[in-house]
């Protein structure tokens, strides 16, 4: 009996101290955090979301860059699930898009396909369908 309340505190504490784990939306188990990143990020971008390389994924932040091929260029963002199936950016070191003057990204689930809806300032939207094929691992 007397492991129950330790299980119980040692839980709690986890959680007040931030160890459970990263604050992230939940995808539904089809598509991880680093491919709806990278279908975010390519679509914002315009870019082919192969060409997406996930550099490492820390406390629920995504950082990812692609390589511009006509001048060989890096070009590096951060991206982070939030909320319900919010998805948020900024460029490396820039700010969060979050100012609501702004674009705002989220993403929806469906069977084998994975949805980026863009929705303007204006309240008009555009949508991007990909399949796991066009993302990677």
């Amino acid at each position: 009996m007397r492991k129950l309340p330790l299980l119980l505190a040692s839980v709690a504490g986890a959680i007040s101290f931030g160890q459970a784990g990263p604050a992230t939306a939940d995808t539904g188990g089809t598509f991880s955090q680093e491919q709806i990143c990278k279908a975010t990020i390519a679509k914002i971008m315009g870019r082919a979301p192969k060409s997406m390389k996930v550099s490492k994924n820390e406390g629920g932040v995504v950082y990812l860059y692609y390589i511009r091929q006509n001048d060989k260029s890096k070009w590096t963002y951060r991206c982070k699930l939030e909320g319900n199936q919010s998805v948020v950016w900024a460029t490396e070191t820039g700010r969060w898009r979050t100012d609501p003057r702004e674009e705002q990204f989220s993403y929806r689930i469906s069977g084998g396909s994975l949805e980026i809806v863009e929705k303007n300032p204006d309240g008009s939207s555009s949508k991007e369908t990909f399949k796991t094929s066009q993302l990677g691992r």
